[in-house]
């Protein structure tokens, strides 16, 4: 459900803060990525959003990485920053098509 909503519904929301509290007392490197990235999507750090997509994809947490650099696109898009709202959309295209994910059979939240 919060993978479906635009990041100025984030914060406040009680899933959100549901979801913080339980990864941040989760073990392992796919609970640490998923707090992180729910603690950025209510925060105005599109970079730092942006490079916790990279480091996602790097770890092999491809859900994750798609969708730390698909909202850091969309913020760019809306700073006006084209430039590099596109590289981040060719990125995350690369990706589906070369691992054939099906973005509609996505959870698009790293906290499914």
């Amino acid at each position: 459900m919060l993978g479906q909503l635009v990041d100025s519904d984030l914060p406040g929301h009680p899933g959100r803060e549901r979801l913080a509290w339980l990864a941040i007392r989760q073990q392992g490197l796919r609970s640490t990525l998923a707090a992180r990235l729910a603690e950025l999507c209510t925060t105005g750090q599109t970079e730092e959003l942006a490079q916790l997509g990279r480091q996602a994809l790097a770890e092999g947490e491809l859900e994750l990485g798609v969708q730390a650099l698909a909202r850091a696109a969309a913020r760019y898009s809306d700073a006006g920053e084209q430039r590099s709202c596109g590289a981040l959309l060719r990125q995350v295209a690369r990706i589906v098509e070369t691992e054939g994910m099906n973005p509609a059979g996505m959870s698009c939240a790293p906290w499914r």
